[in-house]
């Protein structure tokens, strides 16, 4: 179903910035096909922009610069809606077919999947959002948090945990501790709701246990 197929990718953050889990799906499918990275917009008052860079194969990021100043999307939201809509069907008609629209975003490009007529439509946050009747027109939602999850009104969604990349997985190789147990966080150790405060008091208050780490930071 997979090979052969062209994704779209629509990620809050850019490429080259530090990789999450955007990054790393949009590698993982480019094994199967070719693979289009939106990022995020631009901002550039009265100059538009558009630029596809194809930097491995099958897979290329684009580049969109909006005509309006940014503060439009607080001040003249009705403005920055209609030029970002406007920005999604030219990324369309660039692209052509697309068969699997994969959508991170939550902020900015998720409001129009409508537009995707003939595609399979993914709707993954991975941050807290508000809700949106827009996110009916999605036909499966994906999330790390169950929290996040409850909160998509599609009856086909799906609970994904972090994971670890083939090349990753023998990256570290701890020595389990005496008593045979270890404890292991996967996901992001530079977010800001991870209390540390409490997970050093956690592992100071056992001594006995492994705690392995795998992640960002």
């Amino acid at each position: 179903m997979l090979a052969g197929s062209v994704f779209l990718i629509i990620s809050p953050q850019k490429w080259n910035t530090r990789e999450t889990s955007k990054h790393h799906y949009a590698k993982e499918l480019a094994k199967y096909g070719i693979v289009y990275f939106l990022n995020p917009p631009k901002y550039s008052f009265l100059k538009q922009g558009f630029r596809i860079d194809e930097i491995q194969k099958n897979l290329k990021i684009i580049d969109n610069i909006l005509s309006i100043p940014s503060w439009c999307k607080f001040k003249l939201p009705f403005v920055f809606n209609a030029v970002c809509k406007q920005s999604i069907k030219r990324v369309i008609k660039e692209i052509g077919q697309i068969n699997f629209l994969w959508n991170f975003d939550n902020a900015t490009y998720f409001q129009w999947p409508d537009l995707f007529i003939d595609s399979v439509k993914v709707f993954h946050p991975v941050d807290a959002f508000k809700r949106n009747l827009k996110y009916e027109k999605y036909d499966f939602g994906f999330s790390v948090s169950q929290e996040i999850l409850d909160k998509i009104p599609l009856k086909s969604k799906a609970f994904i945990n972090h994971g670890l990349q083939e090349f990753s997985e023998n990256i570290v190789t701890p020595k389990r501790s005496d008593d045979g147990i270890r404890a292991t966080y996967l996901g992001n150790l530079s977010i800001r709701f991870l209390d540390t405060k409490v997970l050093k008091e956690v592992i100071m208050e056992h001594p006995n246990i492994e705690f392995l780490f795998i992640g960002d930071y």
